[in-house]
């Protein structure tokens, strides 16, 4: 089906913010557009260190309707650190740490899977069009220090919206 998605990425200046999908029959098609944004990707970090380790890889999931399609939001804690920050403490950088591997799946079918990088958001929020089936949402994130983790969701009551 057409794909609707969305994410929050930082960019660090004026920039041309280009997104590069694979469909189902291997075929790729982009989409892009230029963006007046500055200081993204080296912004200082939001939380304190100890509370971003304690509550990283924590997801919720809510799927609702919205004019008539399914949306899928998927909240992930993370930092995601660019390597580019620095500790307002120390003021030393803080070395690159971010959500490298993303899959998401309902049942067996994938839904989608994203290879990311240090321009997605901390604490990323995914949101995007499916067709519910019955079967429950796995989550599978893996990060550039080797963490591991996975979550799955029933499929439950949604919420209707109208835009």
């Amino acid at each position: 089906m057409p794909l609707d998605f969305e994410v929050r990425v930082r960019v660090d200046s004026y920039s041309d913010v280009r997104a590069i999908a694979t469909q189902a029959d291997g075929a790729q098609v982009m989409a892009g557009r230029f963006v007046k944004a500055a200081g993204g990707c080296s912004a200082p970090a939001g939380k304190d260190m100890a509370a971003t380790e304690a509550t990283m890889g924590q997801m919720r999931w809510r799927s609702e309707v919205r004019d008539g399609e399914e949306i899928g939001t998927l909240m992930i804690r993370h930092p995601n650190f660019s390597g580019l920050q620095r500790d307002q403490v120390t003021l030393l950088n803080i070395p690159a740490h971010f959500i490298d591997r993303l899959d998401v799946r309902q049942g067996d079918a994938l839904l989608f899977s994203m290879s990311a990088g240090i321009s997605v958001s901390e604490d990323p929020v995914f949101r995007f069009r499916y067709q519910p089936d019955g079967q429950p949402i796995h989550v599978r994130v893996e990060d550039t220090d080797g963490n591991i983790w996975t979550e799955s969701f029933p499929p439950g009551e949604r919420t209707v919206n109208k835009s």
